[in-house]
């Protein structure tokens, strides 16, 4: 079976062009290629080596049985926007933020 990789070629672009993502948020079931595929064709073309990826799903049992570098978490659907803002902070602090204790 041909994958169609429709948004490959813009993503790749874009990479390829020096853009360095810290942060992806890939579905697992993606009607063109499934999250998994997508990052195999990243990994394929060496493209976003560190950039760290959170799958997002509906099918959390499916998804917590992903094991690929660079995955460094799971949001569950249907999720709320402190969930999706944590993902956010955890992964792309703010640099001129003062993360020690006081």
């Amino acid at each position: 079976m041909k994958r169609d990789r429709r948004n490959l070629p813009i993503v790749a672009e874009l990479l390829e062009e020096g853009a360095q993502p810290r942060l992806a948020l890939l579905d697992v079931m993606m009607p063109v290629m499934n999250g998994i595929e997508f990052l195999d064709a990243l990994r394929e073309r060496h493209l976003a080596p560190d950039m760290h990826v959170v799958l997002v799903s509906a099918h959390v049992r499916i998804a917590k049985h992903v094991h690929y570098p660079g995955v460094t978490g799971l949001l569950p659907k249907p999720f709320g926007p402190e969930e999706l803002l944590e993902i956010v902070r955890r992964h792309c602090p703010d640099p001129g933020a003062d993360t020690t204790e006081h």
